[in-house]
């Protein structure tokens, strides 16, 4: 068994560090082309140096989470210490819900989600640390 100094600190991550990666987390909002706000979280690893373009993700949750499933993923969540991601909620869920929660969308209203997904991008693709031509979407679902 190995011993330790009492006087080393441990730097173990807590249980539930994916809510926290070593990155900096924004909460952001922007709107689509027909008006909706969408809300979501932008991430920059903790190692960006100034004036690097590195490329990106945009995390997708499926029809019945928001953004915050991603926290439940590992994998995912280690991502964000290395590149910057986006995380959105799309119309009818999580904090871009209206007055319609998404289970009650019509089948046009769904096939909208689709200005959300191109508003994120944009919104990603205009972000001085992000390389646009290096953007990647991983979806859940």
């Amino acid at each position: 068994m190995e011993q330790r100094n009492p006087s080393e600190k441990v730097q173990d991550k807590p249980a539930g560090f994916y809510l926290k990666p070593n990155s900096i987390q924004k909460d952001v909002s922007f709107e689509t082309e027909d008006g909706w706000t969408i809300y979501g979280t932008y991430t920059l690893p903790l190692t960006y140096e100034e004036g690097e373009k590195l490329p990106a993700a945009l995390l997708l949750h499926a029809s019945k989470h928001s953004q915050t499933v991603w926290a439940a993923y590992p994998g995912w969540a280690k991502v964000q210490e290395f590149i910057p991601t986006l995380r959105i909620d799309w119309r009818g869920r999580g904090k871009s819900e209206g007055e319609i929660p998404f289970p009650d969308f019509t089948l046009s209203q769904r096939e909208k989600v689709t200005l959300d997904v191109r508003a994120a991008l944009n919104f990603l693709s205009s972000q001085k640390q992000v390389d646009a031509a290096r953007i990647g979407i991983a979806a859940e679902e």
